[in-house]
């Protein structure tokens, strides 16, 4: 555990140190109307600081050996085009894997730092949450969808700035890495005229309210989603993954569905709650159609977290939306430091006290969760 702690908290107070100095030269240049490059060393450094650690890793990750022995034996390469391509390639030229994983997770942290280049004020709290919210665990697990979703985290602006060839080109490339992201076909067409889909207070307590009734009857969850289910398992080549397989107790954790009444439930609940409570203040505060289309694909990610629990299978399409939780975190935290009124502020420190409470406590299973961080040369 102490290998670990040195190793993340190393990494976060370098990154958000440098995330603060990428915010401060934003406003600066932006109060003389000058526009700031991303590619300079505070922004990018911490990036190739980032992958190369996380490149360096052994066993973090459920999946990693999955990967692992893919690349070094050439065991279940039959992936999606790019994805697999690189794989090949790079193992056939006897690259070491360390550099391997490097570069996936190198293009994971910076399509998720480059689609907030113009809100550089965010940097230094989306590093925060990453980090400590354990976020980083999904990138370095479901590594090709997290690559896809990375891609779709991108490609936002381009439906805010309607730029639909752009956005359905950014779905091809999370296709080339994932084969469910044809699931994004349909986003585009959501947001086209209509950025916030959840406008009021009342109706996303509503909505919170069925979804934490629903995540206490998973049989009913799975008598609704059934057919939508099939059709989309079949409809990507997963004739395998077949109703049944939703009770799984290995993939969907059917023991703990809807009796899980941890100390994670209600800080979810909490969590939520507040930023719910606050959203119209927050929608005011940025007054950006780019936030609100964040903001609503972020309370769909919230549904979904209390609605499917921890099935693996029921998870998969929400994988797209799951770095949302990342950066609204973040926008929210800027929100409540930047109102300086007594009680956003002591949100705000609860929200960062929180996640360091959840960050020790998920060290301290690290054998069980796969966070325990060792080095490639320690085995």
């Amino acid at each position: 555990m102490l290998q670990s702690f040195i190793v993340y908290t190393s990494l976060s107070i370098f990154m958000i140190f440098c995330g603060v100095i990428a915010s401060n030269r934003e406003q600066c240049n932006s109060r003389i109307g000058l526009n700031l490059s991303f590619f300079r060393s505070e922004t990018i450094v911490p990036l190739f600081v980032f992958a190369i650690i996380f490149g360096c890793r052994y066993n973090v990750g459920v999946d990693y050996p999955h990967y692992l022995e893919g690349y070094l034996y050439g065991s279940d390469r039959n992936m999606e085009f790019l994805f697999g391509l690189v794989t090949n390639e790079m193992s056939n030229l006897g690259i070491h894997y360390a550099l391997y994983f490097t570069l996936w997770a190198f293009v994971e942290v910076f399509l998720l730092f480059y689609t907030f280049r113009r809100q550089r004020f965010l940097f230094p709290y989306i590093t925060f949450y990453l980090i400590f919210g354990s976020y980083y665990l999904s990138m370095m697990n479901i590594i090709r969808q997290q690559l896809a979703a990375c891609v779709f985290l991108f490609s936002l602006q381009y439906i805010d700035s309607q730029k639909w060839v752009k956005y359905y080109l950014c779905v091809l490339l999370a296709f080339l890495f994932h084969k469910s992201a044809l699931l994004l076909l349909f986003v585009y067409p959501i947001f086209r005229k209509e950025k916030d889909w959840f406008p009021t207070r009342k109706f996303q307590y509503l909505l919170l309210l069925i979804a934490l009734y629903l995540s206490m009857n998973y049989n009913l969850v799975v008598k609704l989603i059934s057919i939508p289910f099939a059709l989309f398992t079949g409809a990507l080549g997963y004739e395998n993954y077949l109703e049944g397989i939703l009770y799984n107790e290995k993939l969907n954790s059917v023991a703990q569905f809807g009796n899980n009444t941890g100390l994670g439930v209600y800080i979810q609940v909490y969590l939520s709650f507040v930023m719910i409570w606050y959203s119209k203040r927050m929608k005011a505060h940025y007054a950006d159609s780019f936030f609100l289309i964040i903001y609503s694909l972020w309370f769909v990610r919230i549904l979904a977290d209390f609605v499917v629990g921890d099935s693996i299978i029921l998870n998969r399409p929400f994988v797209y939306v799951y770095n949302l939780k990342i950066v609204m975190l973040a926008y929210f935290t800027v929100f409540c430091l930047r109102t300086k009124q007594k009680i956003p502020l002591l949100i705000a420190c609860s929200f960062i006290l929180i996640h360091i409470i959840l960050f020790l406590n998920v060290l301290s299973n690290g054998e069980v969760n796969t966070s325990m961080f060792k080095f490639f040369w320690q085995i």
